[in-house]
């Protein structure tokens, strides 16, 4: 059902917010969609154990759980570089994210056709494959359908 689809049978509506406040399933998405495929974009299967459990941390289990996807992208990739010895991933990415206007998909576009920073590109090329994947996720597994 689309949400031009929608017929009104009730006075009131119930609406849960599934990205973790009343059902946990950022744990599922994070491992099975956004870890692997920020392990995949930038390169780092060679770590693929360390960065996925520096993503985890990053993205589920520390004060930065919920974090923002673009700054815990960036975050992410600092991070890389320090804990696994990765080096030269971040390239103004991360002072993008700072001094960004907005944080979305179209602005990391438009600044993308600007420049000629790989990890801005990597990125971009990057932002809906995680979406993709979550997709196909749902309709193998039939979870979190409404």
């Amino acid at each position: 059902m689309g949400y031009f689809d929608f017929q009104k049978k009730s006075d009131c509506i119930v609406c849960i917010d599934s990205d973790g406040c009343a059902m946990d399933t950022m744990e599922v998405k994070h491992r099975t969609c956004f870890g692997p495929q920020w392990i995949k974009t930038f390169g780092l299967t060679e770590h693929e154990a360390e960065c996925m459990e520096l993503w985890l941390s990053i993205n589920l289990y520390s004060i930065t759980r919920g974090i923002n996807r673009f700054k815990g992208l960036a975050l992410a990739l600092a991070e890389v570089e320090k804990e696994v010895s990765v080096t030269s991933r971040t390239c103004g990415y991360e002072a993008w994210t700072k001094e960004a206007k907005e944080l979305s998909n179209p602005a990391l576009l438009a600044v993308t056709q600007k420049s000629d920073n790989r990890v801005l590109k990597k990125r971009c090329s990057g932002a809906s494959a995680p979406t993709a994947r979550s997709m196909r996720f749902r309709q193998r597994t039939g979870r979190f359908r409404m």
